[in-house]
């Protein structure tokens, strides 16, 4: 989406609340005046700024709200670039805190932005994504020379002694970023065999977190991919090391086809059988390293959703309330299969190959209810329907039904199911504000009546 159509999204106030407590939420989310502000300090730096978008909001009411864009600009040398910014508004007295720790921020040497702006009667602070105050090891990862150091002693395909890694041909591609929890980045360089000149293309992930979760994430995935170099059916990519000073996690790169794009080649039917089969395979894993998440725990994200929701749209208050009280009733009373919970699966987080397919993303992976997988899944299934990217949503789900059923030998019962599902729709309502989509209070309306007719 264009910074033109966010700034129509804004022009209606409705689309932003009106939050007291954080008086520069509004300006913050004003790609027009923030693109204004960074273009001058690009100017300043000898930059021409191209382009402006915001791409994720999170909002706490009366706490704060963070977002993030992503600028295009270009250099001297009439080269493009880009790179995402962070921008937070603060309570007052959080906002004087801020400015502080703002003196202590580091520099890395492809910053386009020499010191971090402040806005002082918005109260708001944006900066480079490298200056994330919690994520320290995106530092390194901007860093060319020191990331190929690292690579060198944790790689084990391509040690120092045999090839040599280009730090020149080194990019970065920002590929999630939600500033003080986690960002994604894809790194691609080059490797050249010292003796025999055979030169590889080199493509990792590194995942970089705000606490030590990663350790435990590196833990799990070195046990699926062991179980998976042997499977004929699914395959997880290799996690390479995790930096525990750094809290950066390395994965392996891996090609594969989206789910969305298969559909476009493929039947549907032998789609999601696929899908349902390696989804029951990552169930029937070995979740042994894996922290447990109960009942409580999932109703808790399902109130912190409801709150995110009604802080947007506070008519619906009494519909969201009524859609947790019957997804409550449900989760206590119904039976748990406790197996490996991938956490949030869905159309994206599974990549196909000719032979085999390939599951993505284990931050949220637990020990706990198996259905929890299948019921996320069908509610993206509706949600890609509403969206107009798939038709007849209802087929695509008991395709994937049928075929989980089939691979597990079991029986999923659909009552139960509804309930899954209308928690996955809710959890996913509050994704057109993070996206400032114009239109994202009619959206997160549709979403809530999707949650209803699957209770009803």
């Amino acid at each position: 989406m264009n910074a033109a159509n966010y700034s129509d999204a804004l022009r209606d106030s409705s689309n932003v609340p009106l939050e007291v407590s954080l008086p520069g939420m509004r300006a913050l989310l004003d790609v027009d005046h923030i693109g204004s502000i960074v273009r001058r300090r690009l100017q300043s730096a000898g930059y021409e700024q191209t382009a402006c978008a915001i791409e994720y909001i999170r909002y706490k009411p009366f706490t704060n709200c963070l977002a993030t864009y992503r600028v295009t600009y270009r250099n001297s040398d009439n080269e493009d670039h880009e790179t995402v910014l962070w921008g937070k508004a603060f309570t007052p007295a959080d906002f004087a805190v801020a400015k502080e720790k703002l003196k202590t921020r580091l520099k890395r040497v492809s910053d386009i932005l020499v010191e971090g702006i402040v806005l002082e009667d918005k109260q708001i602070i944006i900066d480079d994504i490298a200056n994330d105050p919690q994520l320290h090891g995106l530092q390194t990862i901007f860093d060319p020379r020191k990331l190929r150091r690292i690579l060198y002693e944790l790689v084990p395909d391509y040690p120092a002694s045999q090839w040599r890694i280009s730090h020149k041909r080194l990019t970065t591609t920002i590929v999630r970023f939600k500033p003080e929890k986690r960002a994604v980045v894809r790194i691609a360089t080059t490797a050249t065999n010292l003796v025999s000149g055979e030169v590889r293309e080199l493509v990792m992930f590194l995942r970089c977190y705000c606490d030590d979760r990663g350790n435990g994430i590196f833990a799990v995935m070195q046990n699926l991919a062991s179980d998976s170099s042997g499977s004929t059916q699914s395959y997880v990519p290799r996690p390479y090391a995790y930096l525990a000073d750094k809290r950066i996690l390395i994965v392996e790169g891996v090609n594969g086809l989206p789910l969305l794009e298969c559909l476009e080649q493929q039947d549907g039917e032998s789609v999601f059988a696929r899908t349902a089969g390696a989804l029951h395979e990552l169930h029937s894993a070995d979740y042994s390293t894996l922290s447990s998440r109960g009942r409580a725990d999932i109703l808790s994200d399902a109130h912190a959703a409801a709150t995110a929701i009604t802080g947007i749209l506070p008519d619906q208050e009494s519909i969201v309330g009524a859609i947790l009280v019957s997804i409550e009733n449900e989760l206590v009373e119904s039976d748990v299969r406790t197996g490996f919970v991938h956490g949030d699966f869905h159309h994206d987080q599974i990549l196909f190959q000719p032979a085999r397919e390939v599951l993505l993303d284990f931050d949220r992976s637990y020990r706990g209810d198996t259905i929890a997988d299948v019921g996320n899944f069908c509610a993206h299934l509706r949600l890609l329907e509403i969206e107009g990217r798939i038709k007849n949503a209802a087929s695509a789900v008991e395709q994937f039904i049928g075929g989980y059923e089939k691979a597990s030998g079991t029986t999923i019962v659909r009552h139960e199911l509804k309930f899954w599902t209308a928690l996955g729709i809710l959890l996913r309502a509050i994704h057109p504000f993070r996206t400032l989509q114009p239109n994202c209070r009619e959206q997160i309306t549709v979403a809530l009546d999707a949650c209803r007719e699957c209770l009803s």
